[in-house]
């Protein structure tokens, strides 16, 4: 059993983590079920899509880690993966976040938060993922929202939401486009 978060995982993931959440799951049992049922595994820890410029495509990000992608392949080995400091995907990353989200009405509230976590080289990979998933999860106040039930309307508007994303891209293209409407998104996958 898994319980390390992915790397900006997909919104799926993060529907379905809500959803084991939701059923009084314990947290470490939450964040399994979630790799399980989005089928994350291995260099899924360390990679995440993002939409690209015309419409359809998609970016595929990876997180460079100490001695390369065979480290993820061994679940057991998985805590001891450490981000590498011999490339430059920190940047490279950020650029195309801001290529494909320059315009989108929330990247200046998330994109900030989002640099400032991306500035740690050396850090173990299951470190730098758990920092990305804690702002997402304060941005959207998961803690407090998962309890109240939803609206008619609610349900509604996360339908409505959730036909304009693409559910394996990244958590942060509906965070950018749609801010904290996103947890409508997710409540209703």
């Amino acid at each position: 059993m898994v319980n390390v978060f992915p790397y900006a995982a997909s919104a799926a993931w993060y529907a379905a983590w809500l959803r084991s959440l939701s059923s009084d799951c314990p947290m470490e049992e939450a964040i399994a079920d979630a790799n399980i049922s989005t089928q994350t595994d291995g260099k899924d820890f360390a990679r995440t899509r993002i939409r690209g410029n015309a419409p359809g495509d998609e970016i595929l990000l990876s997180v460079a880690v100490v001695g390369g992608a065979s480290i993820l392949k061994q679940s057991r080995r998985l805590s001891h993966a450490i981000l590498s400091e011999h490339s430059d995907w920190q940047h490279n990353h950020l650029g195309a976040l801001e290529a494909s989200y320059g315009r989108a009405p929330f990247f200046r509230y998330i994109f900030p938060d989002l640099k400032r976590i991306f500035s740690g080289y050396g850090q173990p990979l299951a470190d730098f993922n758990r920092e990305i998933h804690n702002y997402i999860c304060d941005f959207l106040n998961i803690r407090d929202i998962l309890s109240v039930p939803l609206s008619d309307a609610a349900k509604e508007r996360g339908k409505e939401l959730a036909c304009e994303i693409s559910p394996r891209l990244s958590i942060i293209d509906p965070l950018m486009r749609f801010g904290p409407e996103t947890i409508l998104i997710l409540r209703t996958l």
